[in-house]
């Protein structure tokens, strides 16, 4: 039985891994938008 939960609990962190990228990217999205409205400027 703990063979057939690693699988398990590989494809949840596969998931909980893709959902925490798009966090990073809107964390950094404010800061790379600031810099480029500060280069326009």
């Amino acid at each position: 039985q703990e063979e057939q939960q690693n699988p398990s609990v590989s494809s949840s962190t596969n998931q909980a891994q893709t959902a925490i990228p798009p966090t990073i990217i809107l964390e950094r999205s404010p800061s790379t938008v600031t810099r480029t409205t500060n280069h326009q400027q």
